[in-house]
């Protein structure tokens, strides 16, 4: 197997890899968030802070292996890619990293040291989440087309 095809398959399985983890927090973990606020805001508070200790590897690993592959994507990959593609997923994906240090990050961070959440920050959570959610989306469904241009 050549060296780009392994890269285009690494590129698949971190795009598949990083849908699920955004799918789970979009889909699941931050609307249980918007319950646990809704019934105590300081049982939220200290979930929250749970939550955000334990991203580590879990998150960041699979999220920089996915955006370490997609950029490397830029520069190798099959013949049969066109090189606007892996561009589109890469400005997605700068995105999704600036709204998530200009936006989540920061109120994660507020949420646990004011200890405090109110409903709105909750739904600011989700509302930030959709931006690199929906940056996802969008590269799921263009790997999704290199796939069948791979196949066919």
């Amino acid at each position: 197997m050549s060296f780009e095809l392994t890269v285009f398959l690494a590129v698949v399985f971190m795009t598949f890899v990083s849908f699920q983890l955004f799918w789970d927090g979009q889909l699941i973990t931050y609307p249980m968030f918007r319950w646990i606020q809704q019934q105590n805001e300081a049982v939220f508070v200290h979930v929250h802070q749970s939550y955000v200790k334990h991203l580590g590897i879990p998150t960041y690993l699979p999220m920089g292996l996915y955006l370490g592959v997609t950029m490397l994507f830029l520069f190798v990959r099959p013949a049969q890619v066109p090189i606007q593609y892996p561009i589109i997923m890469n400005v997605l994906n700068a995105v999704g990293v600036v709204s998530t240090f200009t936006l989540l990050v920061p109120l994660h961070i507020r949420i646990d040291r004011t200890e405090r959440a109110s409903l709105a920050d909750v739904n600011r959570l989700i509302v930030y989440n959709t931006v690199r959610f929906g940056a996802l989306i969008i590269n799921s469904v263009i790997v999704l087309y290199l796939l069948t241009l791979m196949l066919g």
